[in-house]
């Protein structure tokens, strides 16, 4: 069970004797064994949304609204705790996470675009759902995450190494992967494709901005000042403050793996409204734009038309006048 302790942030010097291991290293030794699954489960999964497998972008878009919500959630909290304590000169609570925030690192706008693109929604309404997302497994980890930051806001660094590194590692192999799928899979409505009134060009890098950065040099100037950063941010951190960020780390690493997992599930559910003549990416735009629990009921009432159509086929008897009237 999740427990709140305040810590504050406080600069210092490492003691005679005491373990000078670097944040990072520790984090990529204590999430060795989650890292090494959740990187399989991807790499399993990766090649179900690409051709031959899928002709569409259809379960991109499944994943990808999988894990937006935790970009613009934990992006949000950085981003509001940094405004609150805007203005006052020495916040030791701040001063660390204040240093470390990189706008250009920032992923939530760039999720946005390419959601609303290929889910064909609007804006706002994307605003609400990565805010306030459908699934449990989602929003227990949200829940998590808030509970967290407002407890030990430095636990926010964990959030920061994991989700934006994992861009610049394994996220420009997922990149290059999704570019090699060609223009003519992006193109998924080739001819009159409008997104609310505007029409969209569909080139592959322009529905995978979330991968891309700003620049001539791919975001290898921003990792390098993001790492560049943490070093002196370390510095500040107290022993106990750096075991948070190693715990909150592999759990964020837990957490991701039943995304992961939990995305079987929904695309079992779109495939399934798919083959009732739903086009998929309109059933993913239902399945996020839908209130928690409607969703549900309107697939249980569904799979209770079909059972009652197919009943009332199997009974019917040609010979008989009644089953016409």
């Amino acid at each position: 069970m999740d427990t709140c302790k305040q810590t504050t942030l406080l600069s210092r010097e490492p003691r005679e004797g005491e373990d000078t291991t670097s944040l990072p290293q520790e984090i990529k030794t204590a999430t060795r064994k989650t890292h090494t699954e959740l990187n399989r489960l991807i790499l399993t999964r990766l090649p179900h949304a690409l051709p031959p497998h899928s002709l569409k972008p259809d379960v991109y878009a499944t994943g990808l609204s999988q894990f937006a919500p935790v970009y613009a959630t934990f992006e949000l909290l950085w981003k509001d705790l940094l405004e609150r304590h805007s203005g006052v000169a020495t916040d030791p609570r701040c001063d660390s996470l204040r240093k470390l925030y990189i706008p250009e690192l920032l992923r939530t706008e760039r999720l946005k675009h390419d959601l609303t693109t290929l889910l064909q929604v609007p804006s706002a309404m994307m605003d609400v759902r990565m805010c306030e997302p459908n699934g449990l497994v989602l929003r227990a980890f949200l829940e998590h995450m808030k509970l967290e930051v407002s407890c030990r806001p430095h636990v926010l660094i964990a959030y920061a190494w994991v989700m934006y590194m994992a861009l610049f590692n394994g996220g420009r192999w997922i990149r290059a992967q999704l570019l090699a799928a060609g223009d003519a899979f992006w193109n998924f409505n080739p001819n009159s494709l409008q997104v609310f009134g505007a029409e969209a060009d569909l080139k592959a890098e322009t529905l995978l901005r979330f991968f891309h950065f700003g620049g001539s040099h791919d975001g290898e100037d921003i990792k390098n000042d993001f790492k560049h950063r943490l070093t002196e941010v370390e510095r500040l951190l107290t022993p106990e403050q750096r075991q948070d960020i190693v715990l909150e780390a592999q759990q964020i690493f837990e957490h991701l793996i039943l995304l992961v997992r939990d995305l079987d599930d929904i695309i079992a559910t779109r495939q399934s409204l798919a083959k009732d003549c739903i086009s998929p990416l309109s059933a993913l735009s239902v399945r996020h734009m839908l209130p928690t629990g409607l969703t549900d009921l309107i697939a249980a009432l569904r799979q209770r038309l079909h059972l009652t159509t197919s009943s009332a086929v199997l009974a019917f008897d040609p010979t008989k006048k009644d089953d016409w009237s």
